[in-house]
């Protein structure tokens, strides 16, 4: 991985962290602030990031999927691109196509993620919650009963 600090020149950086943004170059946030960048994705002959990247993570960002979920498919071997790591193969114009595809089938089986529940459910939640453990002479009151199907 690239430091936390890859690039010292301030127009460098911020064309990184740019390229990171528009899903083009794999970032990763650290826990003090600022980005990681894993070595795996650019090419270090032009210092620029493999053709395949941005399609593989634009796959991705389309499906919802984290970018450390990214990087760890990424750096793990696949049985859709006969058993090679994608971060291996993505040189290889004659398997960058194959990397590419099997980014989209993983994306499109990954299930969507589904939103938090809303302040009002929640609250509705508790509100049930307290009623069923609410003393046996209220819960009488109510109608509600100690067993199923008796009152």
């Amino acid at each position: 991985m690239l430091g936390e600090d890859p690039c010292p020149d301030e127009s460098t950086r911020q064309a990184v962290y740019d390229l990171a943004s528009r899903h083009r170059l794999l970032g990763l946030p650290r826990r003090g602030g600022g980005m990681a960048f894993p070595a795996f994705q650019l090419d270090a002959g032009i210092g620029r990031p493999y053709d395949v990247v941005p399609a593989v993570l634009n796959a991705f960002a389309i499906a919802g999927v984290d970018p450390y979920s990214v990087a760890a498919w990424l750096a793990t071997a696949q049985d859709q691109i006969d058993g090679g790591s994608p971060a291996v193969l993505r040189a290889d114009p004659a398997t960058a196509s194959k990397v590419q595809a099997a980014a989209e089938r993983t994306a499109a089986r990954r299930e969507p993620q589904t939103p938090p529940p809303s302040a009002d459910s929640c609250r509705r939640l508790i509100r049930l919650r307290q009623l069923s453990l609410t003393s046996w002479p209220r819960r009488r009151r109510f109608g509600l009963t100690g067993r199923r199907g008796t009152t």
